[in-house]
Order: structure tokens, then C-alpha cells, then sequence
């Protein structure tokens, strides 16, 4: 802009993109007024005042990440580009192998591949990546149910989970096995509770439930109130016992003799290592009461057993 001598040429120019700030910049479309054109810069022959007009339009940036870098790829292609204002700009993402897609974030939500941004103000957008994480689930001792988000399983199972999902792990207890064997839970190998929520780790783990097995000790006896029937752990020592004399009444008592089964003993308490269900049995002798009286001399009282 400025005053030219009757008829030279006066040149004039402007630079494009102008004004970049923020995310929104302006990029020259054509001049109009005394001169049209599409390139920056131009002439006319001052013949007369002239006045030339630079027209602009207005142009916002995508930036488009991924995240993880190793997990697939975002098209546009990182750092991002230059859109016209209003414009529809079509992304999409691919998916490296050992990877997931986990969907869109930043000024774009949800899952669908392509989507469309409309570039109304600067924007950004990131393609999500999920790392598949194998993690085997199974018990110990083998073969014990277990559940894993609502669904029952009875043996090991793999499971290619996205790193820091969230899923569910729980077992019932005690577990039923054979017959006088059940399974009591003892804890999960990787800290929680008997039913709780498990995060998926950044690389490959084995969770497994352990339980303790139990066998029934089962105390069998025709008199008293034998003690120590009941579960005991694998190795554990269980302890039973009889009362003797037991059951006197109207002159009768029965005593205690032996046990049998997997035990033998004369002393009315015992005690047997559980490493497998086991079974015994008091044996016992009847006894009764003779009296003996006599209308002279002592009267000589006395028992005789069975």
C-alpha cells in the first residue's frame, strides 16, 4: 500500500499462512477488488487509485496421537494437519498384532472405525490401543471350580485380556471332592479376596486359587458321646475320645474295651494323623450290678461282667 507515479506497475504481496495461534491460523484464497488471482502476490499499472482486497479463510489444527505408539497407527499420521473450518475430516486406526482396539479419546468418543471430526475449532484426537495380556486362571489342587465374570470353569483357562481391564475372580468354598474329602479356600496368588476384582497386569501371569484339603475323621460308637468327628486338615492331627463307663442305668454300664478301624488302642482317647478320610470304632463290654443281701452277715455287693 502506498503512492505510485501515473502509470508504473505497483507490486504487492502478502504472506500466507498468517496469524497462527492456538490451534487456528488464516490461509490467502485470491485477491479482488482492481486485481484477481489466486497467488500471494500481484501487480497492477497505477493508472488511476486502485484499491486490491486479500481475501483469507480460516483453518483450525487436528492433532492426532496414539497411545500406545506400539499399539497401532492413526490416520491422519501424528503430529496431525491443517483443516479448513467446518471441514469433515475422516480419521481411522489400525491395529498392530498383540494389540486391542480400545476406541477413541479427546475430541472424539466410542469405538467406530472410520469417524468423522468436524473441525469447527482446533481439535485433538487419540486412537487407543489395548496390550492383550495372556493370564491362566486355574485352582490348586487341580480341577475345583472357579468363576471368572459370572461364568463357571473346572479347569485351567487362558484368557487374552487388554492390559488394566478389570474382571472379576471368585470361588465357592468348601468345594465338595470325594467321598469324607472336601476343599477349604486358602487364598488367590495374587492377593484378593475369595471373590474380587482383578486388573490386568503389563505382561503375562498365572493366578491361581489354592485351597487346603480335608478329610472326616468319623468317630463311630454304640455308647457315650464319642468326641472328634469332623473335618481336619490334610496332615493335621485329629484327636478322639470316649467316656468309660458310659450309659449306667437300672443296674446296667457298658466299658470301653478297644478301638478298631484305623486305629487300635485300649485307652479310651486316641489320636490319628489325617492324610486320608478315616474311620473308628469303640468296642465296649456290657456290665451289670449284683446285689446280694442277706438277712444275716454283711451283705456282700459285688459286679459281674459280661
Amino acid at each position: 500500500a502506498g503512492w505510485y507515479n501515473s502509470g508504473v506497475t505497483a507490486n504487492f504481496s502478502v504472506s500466507s499462512p498468517a496469524n497462527e495461534s492456538n490451534g487456528t491460523r488464516y490461509v490467502f484464497t485470491q485477491w479482488s477488488g482492481a486485481y484477481s488471482g489466486t497467488n500471494s502476490s500481484g501487480s497492477t499499472t497505477m493508472s488511476g487509485p486502485k484499491e486490491v482486497v486479500a481475501n483469507w479463510k480460516t483453518q483450525h489444527y487436528l492433532t492426532t496421537s496414539e497411545n500406545p505408539s506400539a499399539g497401532g497407527d492413526i490416520t491422519p499420521s501424528p503430529p496431525g494437519a491443517w483443516y479448513d473450518s467446518g471441514e469433515n475430516v475422516q480419521v481411522n486406526a489400525t491395529v498392530s498384532s498383540g494389540y486391542e482396539w480400545a476406541g477413541w479419546s479427546g475430541d472424539l468418543s466410542g469405538t467406530s472405525r472410520p469417524a468423522t471430526v468436524q473441525m469447527t475449532s482446533p481439535k485433538q484426537v487419540t486412537a487407543n490401543f489395548g496390550k492383550l495380556v495372556d493370564v491362566t486362571v486355574g485352582t490348586n489342587p487341580v480341577g475345583l471350580s472357579f468363576r471368572v465374570d459370572g461364568t463357571t470353569y473346572t479347569s485351567s483357562q487362558v484368557f487374552h485380556w487388554v492390559e488394566n481391564s478389570q474382571h472379576t475372580l471368585a470361588v465357592d468354598s468348601p468345594q465338595s471332592g470325594a467321598t469324607n474329602v472336601q476343599y477349604l479356600y486358602s487364598n488367590w496368588t495374587d492377593g484378593g479376596n475369595q471373590s474380587h476384582t482383578y486388573v490386568v497386569p503389563g505382561s503375562n501371569r498365572t493366578v491361581t486359587a489354592n485351597f487346603t484339603t480335608q478329610y472326616y475323621l468319623t468317630v463311630n460308637s454304640s455308647h457315650d458321646s464319642p468326641q472328634g468327628t469332623g473335618w481336619y486338615n490334610s496332615g493335621s492331627t485329629a484327636n478322639f475320645s470316649v467316656s468309660s463307663p458310659a450309659d449306667e442305668s437300672n443296674g446296667t454300664r457298658y466299658m470301653f474295651t478297644t478301638w478298631s478301624g484305623d486305629y487300635t488302642g485300649s485307652s479310651p482317647s486316641g489320636s490319628v494323623t489325617m492324610n486320608q478320610p478315616k474311620e473308628v470304632t469303640a468296642n465296649w463290654d456290657a456290665q451289670y450290678y449284683l446285689t446280694v443281701t442277706s438277712a444275716h452277715d454283711s451283705a456282700l455287693v459285688g459286679t459281674i461282667r459280661e
